[in-house]
């Protein structure tokens, strides 16, 4: 029974409580955080590192073991499109991104005419393996990774997988 709010997303959420959320989704909006995109809708200041700042403060408002569903574009390059978006690779997503999460699941699509090769195809939509996104170099259209994140504490429930984070799923 939340209103809804419109605004900065870090202001807003500073003044809510952590540890109050089972899950928070962002689908297709980090890439845009902090570069006045949104200014009309009350984005503050260009701060390139805002989606960092967005991340902890989801962290902060999940409950321990809630879910963090996140979907940017993605590609060989990290690249920053002005005061517009931001195309994440694999370093960058997870340095910037992922961080304290652990990743429960990945997934790769392409965007309408992405050049790369389509690994298989569910429903409408092309999958792309994660070596073909990592080499993927084009522009517009771009693919698009999906990841399904974790809040845990404690250790010895993440692990090292290349250098994804990753976490077997609570039984």
């Amino acid at each position: 029974d939340y209103p809804r709010m419109l605004g900065d997303f870090c202001f807003v959420a500073e003044g809510l409580k952590p540890d109050q959320f089972d899950a928070v989704c962002s689908m297709s909006a980090l890439e845009h955080f902090g570069l006045g995109t949104y200014k009309a809708s009350g984005d503050l200041a260009f701060d390139p590192d805002y989606d960092i700042k967005a991340r902890r403060q989801i962290h902060r408002l999940l409950k321990p073991g809630g879910s963090f569903y996140v979907t940017v574009p993605y590609g060989a390059e990290f690249v920053v499109n002005g005061c517009d978006w931001r195309k994440y690779n694999k370093e960058t997503l997870i340095d910037r991104l992922v961080g304290e999460f652990v990743v429960e699941k990945k997934e790769f699509f392409k965007s309408a005419n992405c050049s790369c090769r389509t690994a298989y195809v569910e429903g409408n939509v092309e999958y792309v393996d994660e070596e073909e996104a990592d080499a993927y170099a084009g522009e517009e259209p771009h693919l698009t990774v999906f990841a399904k994140m974790r809040k845990v504490l404690g250790s010895g429930v993440g692990s090292e997988n290349g250098d994804w984070r990753v976490f077997a799923p609570l039984q």
